[in-house]
């Protein structure tokens, strides 16, 4: 009886020893996982371009405003916005002759591209 309690302790031993050697390469692999990703605090641009209705026609001297910012569309009807920070803004896009145009567009990548399509103002 006395032999078989010892090769009982011997197997417990080994058992424990297994379990701790589990424990510690838990432990070691949860330390040199990477941390969470921080927010991301760099600032992003908005670009895009107006565009005729439904066509692929841009439209030029668009005045494209974001954050309180205005810019005037070239003859390509593009338009960008740099240094934006993170986060959800009202945009607006004005014409003459042209229905105004009003949304919104969330900055959430470095680059967010948003067209505008803008329509002639009905005549009355």
């Amino acid at each position: 009886m006395l032999r078989f309690a010892k090769n009982r302790s011997k197997e417990s031993s080994a058992i424990a020893n297994v379990i701790i050697l589990i424990l510690a390469v838990s432990l070691s692999l949860y330390a040199c996982s990477e941390t969470p990703s921080e927010p991301v605090t760099e600032p992003g641009t908005l670009s895009g371009r107006v565009f005729f209705e439904d066509t692929d026609r841009t439209i030029p001297k668009v005045v494209v405003s974001v954050a309180e910012q205005e810019y005037k569309t070239v003859t390509n009807g593009k338009f960008e916005f740099e240094n934006l920070p993170y986060g959800t803004y009202r945009i607006e896009a004005e014409k003459g002759g042209y229905v105004s145009y009003l949304g919104e567009v969330t900055i959430d990548a470095p680059t967010v591209v948003h067209n505008i399509d803008l329509w002639y103002e009905p005549e009355e």
